[in-house]
């Protein structure tokens, strides 16, 4: 006799324990409240797996994941400006006689060669 997962075991009662109630309540959460999956799995106690299957055959799915990518991609920029402002230091060093002429000789250097290539 094969052995069998008792997790999996688990979550198949527990899933035909709940009925069919868990799928209203699966579609007001995603539709209605704009919940994820992920949070959806913590609060109905069914695998995301479920429930992913279950929301793809809903009408209006697609779009509201499509809604929702070009919201996620709105507010993107912003997120990863703020980031990179808190976790990459900007310093440019201090200006002064000497970086100006270090530059200023970098840059000639670099015109010269271009210039006589």
């Amino acid at each position: 006799m094969p052995k069998r997962d008792p997790t999996k075991m688990g979550s198949r009662k527990q899933v035909r324990k709940m009925g069919s109630g868990w799928r209203k309540k699966a579609e007001g959460l995603f539709f209605n409240e704009g919940k994820s999956i992920v949070e959806m799995e913590k609060e109905l106690k069914i695998s995301r797996k479920t429930l992913s299957g279950f929301l793809k055959g809903c009408p209006g799915y697609q779009e509201e994941r499509e809604r929702r990518k070009r919201e996620h991609a709105a507010l993107r920029p912003a997120y990863k400006r703020e980031w990179d402002r808190k976790h990459r230091s900007f310093s440019a060093g201090a200006v002064t006689g000497e970086t100006l002429r270090r530059e200023h000789d970098l840059a000639a250097l670099e015109l010269s060669r271009e210039r006589y290539r």
